[in-house]
């Protein structure tokens, strides 16, 4: 085996592993862009590709207006991307979630 070969197995195989374990991204949809906002996941996941969880002109004032697939996206995003752990079942979760 060449060295250059060990090299990528070695070195490649585990920076990318890494890079798949911590690192994600989402769209961030603007009313004139989109741009895509990576970081730095808070604990590792294969998940990659992380939805936007709340839109410019959306309004989630209240808890009960969001519904179960919603909930799970907001749920993924909170643990991943700022590393607050919640079942999201009071107002002040989903705040937290959006203050940050």
């Amino acid at each position: 085996m060449s060295l250059r070969r060990k090299l990528l197995w070695g070195v490649g195989l585990p920076v990318l592993l890494v890079t798949w374990l911590y690192g994600g991204y989402y769209v961030k949809y603007d009313e004139w862009t989109n741009d895509t906002v990576f970081f730095i996941k808070k604990c590792p996941t294969f998940q990659i590709k992380f939805q936007q969880i709340l839109y410019e002109n959306e309004d989630l004032a209240d808890i009960r207006r969001v519904d179960d697939r919603r909930r799970a996206i907001i749920i993924d995003y909170c643990k991943y991307r700022l590393g607050i752990i919640t079942d999201l079942t009071t107002q002040e979760d989903l705040e937290r979630c959006r203050a940050l």
